[in-house]
């Protein structure tokens, strides 16, 4: 897929596409907040869960040039 379609899904066809296709990478714990990190094709995509609220708060997708760079910050 990619990462236009990607982004014109809604959260829950994100969310499910990224479930079935994406390729778990790693997690990130600061405070209260878990972000997944998963590669779909050839892009990145972050799943933010607040762990206080149990909820998705938001899906990220970043564009393939900028995996090196998130990949070094963290």
């Amino acid at each position: 897929m990619k990462l236009y379609k990607f982004n014109n899904l809604s959260i829950d066809e994100k969310l499910a596409y990224t479930g079935s296709n994406g390729m778990f990478l790693d997690n990130y714990i600061v405070n209260d907040i878990l972000i997944n990190y998963y590669l779909i094709d050839n892009f990145l995509v972050e799943i933010i869960y607040n762990t206080e609220c149990q909820s998705i708060t938001e899906i990220k997708s970043i564009k393939p040039g900028l995996i090196q760079k998130k990949t070094i910050l963290h």
